[in-house]
């Protein structure tokens, strides 16, 4: 982490094994990342579960692989998101996943038989 703007250190305690008590100095910025870092976690928790990335040598399908898989984990937060007010049980992931595979799928195959 670099950065001109925060320099002050900020005390904390820590507990170690064994009930010992001490105190550690922390920059003010690795307090504020770890307080502020909250949406990165599950992000990258989903991304890792159903990876969409394959092993390829050229750059643009990885990069075109990962935005997708971006737009599916954001979609899915964002599902999560608007489904907290009803009183109904939202879907997993594994679930969301599925069912957009599933109109992806038969939206392209309305198309190629549409043609």
């Amino acid at each position: 982490m670099l950065s001109i703007f925060i320099t002050t250190q900020e005390s904390t305690l820590r507990t170690l094994r064994g009930g010992n008590i001490i105190s550690i100095d922390k920059p003010q910025m690795v307090v504020d990342y770890t307080a502020n870092m909250g949406g990165v976690d599950p992000a990258d928790e989903y991304a890792s579960t159903y990876c969409l990335l394959r092993k390829s040598l050229k750059w643009w399908i990885i990069l075109s692989f990962s935005g997708l898989e971006m737009c599916v984990i954001n979609s899915f937060i964002l599902y999560r998101i608007s489904e907290e007010g009803k009183q109904q049980k939202p879907m997993t992931h594994h679930e969301f996943v599925k069912g957009l595979v599933k109109q992806l799928r038969d939206i392209c195959f309305s198309m190629s038989t549409n043609s």
